[in-house]
């Protein structure tokens, strides 16, 4: 058996030796065949190099690199392990849906992203909606007020914003909500700081903000002033679907020049503002941070880049960035990455770190200016403006903070010569892709996975567990008691937050379901068909509910203990105003309203305009202007009208005893007279 491995081994070396001997003889080394192992030749780089004419499937060990070397396609490419690479990257998106244009406003709500008005020859106001999962633009509503360009916009919860700007010749204040799902435009109350362009503006949980700006060549007219925007104070009335107007409050002016094209945007609780071009027409690229809690700002860390304005900014996560822009004339195309939580340069006068810059991907191949930025979830996105190479633009782009990708000992994939093909959408063919079937527990390289100390565990019964050893449910989410469980949505601003986002969570006993602004309510749908929902039930941000249809209930109470109540008055002339109310019999208009789950049946009740006329505090009025009535805080007028009812049939009762009595005492009188009558006429 020694003779036949001995004799097995000698023909292995001379059939490998042949194979190298095309190459350098004298650098090419037998391969070793012994009972631990194979052993092929060790080499450095430049000896690997200096094969002259390497064959395919040659193979080595690079003491260099201290992994196998093969040669394959042309090249020497490594066999190591497997390195995981992040790096952020810029992808070209379907264009912008309108035509081109500069100064444009954008915003995002949810999943969907926004741009509208601009200029392009002359003021624009149509209005467009993004949807990232089909990377397609559907025209929506033209914007409510005139033609405008460098606006100012924002969302809060789900609605957006847009106001100030500059129409022509002129500058505007006025100031715009769209709804998105009814596709609407309301004017709300104007801006209160003097019309301007090129202002900032931004959000910060359930207010909105905007200020700077200034009038065009006119540097003394460029302002600092800081608006705060509060979409559900009735100080100014109600809207033309009644609701608030909304309130503007002066905040603290901004701390830096005076400005306007700088850029602002919101991370987290706070407000950002930096970049622009000042009251001395410089170009800046301080940077500062506003607090709404306290009202004050503090200067951060100068933004990394070259000073300039009308770049653009948004936040993702707990990172934000700024990129692009003009000076002079000279357009910029990269992109800077701020980190708040930096201490490099040191700490501002809060005690906090000024944070710091770090330069990422460029984006695109050419400078841009005058364009739109936002982000959606965990990616950013710029649209528009102005490019070195077209006077107006519609290009747009995503931005991924973090795009992981595989190398295999600095191999590059996805070449045209690598292991690993991509289509073109990025994805791995299913024509080379093998069917493969996966055990209930994983082990590669020695590493077992879905273990009880792992993220995550899929088990025989195909159980999903994440953060739990043994899931008992197709999802089982770890047992810990937390607001947020479950995110099903939540603005990248309010990111730290365990109140503002759509979602989950358990806490206290308590199954939370989560909006994130008193402006956001929670709905309930049901599908009519395939292609419509009908709303079955409403509960406001506020605390209100509206329920389309009829409630059968064993028992309902109001809340009504006196330790709540204050300030109590009587009911005024109950009696005279219940009279004045006329109750009906009526049907529902069923066709013309079909998602309020109207009964066909005929109906008993008040209207509720002529309630509200003697009873206003009864009636309701919702967001599209209808009105309902309280018929069980009718109650206590009933109970106080019958009270002032029973006290004048009391009145009359004592009245009319009286009366009666005067009646029996007056017939009394009566006979009296006749009997005299009577006797005077006997002696006649």
């Amino acid at each position: 058996m020694k003779k036949l491995i001995s004799s097995s081994i000698v023909l292995c070396r001379l059939w490998l030796v042949l194979i190298c001997h095309s190459g350098n003889v004298a650098l090419a080394q037998s391969v070793t065949l012994a009972t631990d192992g194979i052993y092929v030749p060790k080499m450095t780089t430049a000896q690997r190099e200096a094969i002259s004419s390497p064959v395919i499937g040659q193979m080595i060990y690079n003491t260099d690199d201290n992994c196998f070397n093969v040669f394959q396609k042309g090249t020497w490419q490594k066999l190591c392990g497997f390195d995981m690479i992040t790096s952020d990257s810029w992808t070209r998106k379907a264009d912008f849906g309108g035509g081109e244009r500069e100064g444009a406003v954008g915003f995002s709500i949810g999943d969907k992203g926004y741009i509208g008005t601009g200029y392009e020859g002359s003021s624009l106001k149509d209005f467009w909606e993004y949807d990232l999962s089909t990377n397609s633009w559907t025209q929506k509503a033209d914007f409510g007020g005139t033609g405008r360009s460098y606006a100012s916009g924002f969302s809060i919860g789900n609605k957006g914003y847009i106001g100030t700007g500059k129409y022509e010749d002129s500058f505007v204040k006025d100031f715009w909500e769209y709804n998105p799902e009814t596709n609407q435009w309301t004017q709300k109350a104007d801006f209160h700081g003097a019309a301007r362009y090129c202002a900032v503006g931004f959000s910060i949980g359930n207010k909105g903000y905007i200020g700077t700006g200034g009038i065009e060549n006119i540097s003394t007219n460029y302002y600092k002033d800081f608006w705060e925007y509060d979409p559900a104070s009735t100080a100014n009335g109600t809207d033309t679907n009644g609701n608030p107007k909304g309130k503007w409050t002066k905040k603290k002016d901004f701390e830096g020049t005076a400005r306007y094209c700088a850029v602002g945007f919101s991370m987290g609780n706070n407000g950002y503002i930096g970049t622009g071009s000042d009251d001395s027409n410089n170009f800046v690229k301080d940077f500062w941070e506003y607090n709404p809690t306290n009202n004050e700002w503090i200067q951060k860390s100068d933004f990394g880049g070259a000073p300039r304005y009308c770049a653009i900014g948004f936040a993702i996560g707990n990172k934000s960035y700024i990129g692009t822009g003009d000076n002079n004339n000279s357009y910029f195309k990269d992109f800077w990455e701020y980190d708040p939580t930096s201490t490099i340069n040191g700490l501002g006068k809060d005690s906090k770190p000024k944070g710091s810059w770090t330069k990422r991907k460029d984006v695109g191949s050419e400078g841009i200016a005058f364009a739109v930025g936002f982000s959606i979830g965990s990616k950013g996105y710029i649209g528009t403006g102005q490019s070195d190479s077209s006077n107006d633009y519609k290009g747009f782009w995503e931005y991924n903070v973090n795009n992981p990708n595989f190398t295999q000992q600095g191999n590059i994939f996805n070449g045209i010569s690598q292991l690993v093909q991509t289509d073109a959408t990025g994805k791995i063919p299913a024509s080379i892709l093998p069917d493969v079937t996966l055990p209930a527990d994983i082990t590669r390289q020695g590493n077992t996975f879905n273990q009880a100390n792992r993220l995550t565990k899929l088990n025989a019964n195909r159980f999903l567990g994440i953060g739990v050893a043994d899931p008992k449910a197709p999802i089982h989410l770890t047992d810990s008691l937390a607001n947020r469980k479950i995110i099903l949505w939540q603005n990248n601003a309010n990111s730290a937050s365990n109140h503002q986002f759509y979602g989950l969570g358990v806490n206290g006993g308590i199954l939370r379901y989560q909006i994130d602004n008193t402006v956001a309510a929670h709905v309930f749908y049901a599908a009519d068909n395939a292609n419509i929902s009908r709303e079955l039930f409403r509960i406001n941000g506020t605390g209100g509910a509206c329920l389309n249809g009829n409630m059968v209930s064993t028992g309902a109470s109001c809340t009504s203990d006196i330790r709540y109540k204050k300030n109590f008055t009587t009911i005024d002339n109950p009696l005279e105003k219940v009279l004045q109310m006329n109750g009906f019999q009526y049907y529902w208009k069923t066709e013309q309203f079909k998602e309020k789950n109207f009964s066909e049946s005929r109906q008993i009740g008040f209207i509720a305009q002529e309630v509200e006329a003697l009873f206003p505090e009864l009636v309701n009025t919702d967001e599209k202007g209808y009105k309902s009535v309280d018929y069980a805080r009718l109650t206590p007028v009933l109970v106080e009208a019958i009270k002032e009812l029973k006290k004048e049939n009391n009145t009359i009762r004592e009245q009319n005893t009286i009366i009666i009595k005067d009646n029996a005492s007056i017939r009394k009188d009566v006979e009296v007279l006749k009997s005299l009558l009577l006797q005077n006429s006997n002696g006649k």
